[in-house]
């Protein structure tokens, strides 16, 4: 299920490079070379995440970023990833928060903000914002539904359980051979309880 949640993040992340002609998202390109050349120096020496000693190395090179420009949306949805590691769901979800307050057109993170309150054990949170999640990505597909938005909506109507894991691979129907290769394995045996259990997994 890590895989999956990785999977999802990666997408993410790409989609978030490409403009929305009604919603303008900040992409890495938006933030100086510099900048970005340190954050993605620091990220290839973080792949390999093993224990709490590297996890806290990794907050402080992030920290180093955010000193410089605190505004660094990348460095600050990596550190949400990096708390929810090291089991500080809190701190994961203020820094997930934070990076969505920070580019709203950015709905990415909403997902994952609601599975950081709910695995917080914070229901009426996760909920609201389960709610926007639902909204943003509905509104999104009404008018240019592209694959990882349709993806990404079908897993939230899945993770609310608004459909069977049957019903869901069925939708995946709709996707390339490759992702949808990629996502049914993945999701071959998914439970919610499991999903959020290996959330913040190494």
């Amino acid at each position: 299920m890590t895989k999956f949640l990785i999977f999802i993040l990666a997408v993410s992340i790409s989609c978030t490079n490409q403009n929305h002609k009604s919603c303008l998202i900040k992409s890495i390109e938006d933030y100086d070379e510099e900048i970005v050349a340190q954050y993605n120096s620091y990220r290839s020496e973080s792949a390999i995440l093993i224990d709490s000693l590297a996890v806290n190395n990794a907050l402080e090179k992030m920290e180093i970023i955010l000193t410089k420009e605190p505004s660094f949306i990348p460095a600050i949805k990596f550190k949400a990833e990096l708390y929810c590691k090291v089991n500080k769901l809190g701190l994961a979800i203020k820094e997930a928060e934070k990076a969505y307050n920070l580019d709203r057109c950015d709905i990415y993170t909403l997902p994952y903000i609601v599975f950081l309150y709910d695995k917080n054990d914070e229901e009426a949170k996760a909920q609201l914002y389960l709610e926007k999640a639902f909204s943003a990505f509905e509104a999104r597909c009404e008018k240019e539904c592209n694959d990882i938005d349709f993806s990404t909506l079908l897993f939230l109507k899945l993770y609310s359980e608004k459909i069977s894991l049957e019903e869901y691979q069925e939708g995946l129907t709709r996707l390339g051979d490759e992702e949808h290769q990629t996502l049914s394995s993945l999701m071959s045996e998914y439970t919610k309880s499991k999903f959020l259990k290996d959330l913040c997994s190494m």
